[in-house]
């Protein structure tokens, strides 16, 4: 079984929604769909 990926995270000390960036993004003009990736950067 995959696990699935977190909805919520913390940055920083914020709370993001990532379907609240996605539906920011999607909603840009010009913009046909969006996701987010979150990723740690080691380094």
């Amino acid at each position: 079984m995959v696990p699935l990926a977190p909805t919520v995270i913390k940055l920083r000390g914020y709370r993001i929604e990532l379907g609240e960036v996605e539906g920011v993004l999607a909603a840009l003009p010009g913009v046909a769909d969006a996701f987010v990736l979150v990723r740690e950067d080691l380094g």
